[in-house]
């Protein structure tokens, strides 16, 4: 079922090939577009390896932009760091339909309320 209204699409930034086999099709049965440019201009939603340095450079890369931390690991620790680091969201597999559509709903929420201020 697609996210109404949800023309935005989304980057998967470098995840290691497997992540982004698993990741790729659960969020095309949600009607997400994916974007194969890295370009500054192209995602409105960047999903990221988890690896601090990755992180950091779509943070910069992708200025004003969500990110969302992809891992294997569901440590807290690991969580907590991605969200002080300045990630929108973390997530983990497997990759839920319901799950995935929130993180999607509500980090797009919030890229359009900064970009508001």
């Amino acid at each position: 079922m697609p996210i109404p209204g949800s023309p935005v699409p989304v980057l998967l930034f470098r995840l290691e090939s497997s992540l982004r086999e698993e990741l790729a099709p659960a969020l095309s049965s949600i009607g997400i577009a994916l974007e194969v440019s890295e370009s500054a201009a192209g995602p409105g939603l960047v999903f990221c390896d988890s690896r601090p340095e990755l992180v950091a450079d779509a943070l910069l890369r992708f200025p004003g932009r969500p990110v969302v931390v992809v891992s294997r690991l569901a440590e807290v620790d690991d969580w907590l760091n991605a969200l002080e680091a300045g990630a929108a969201d973390y997530c983990t597999p497997p990759f839920e339909t319901a799950a995935l559509r929130w993180i999607v709903q509500s980090s797009l929420g919030r890229g359009a309320a900064a970009a508001a201020a």
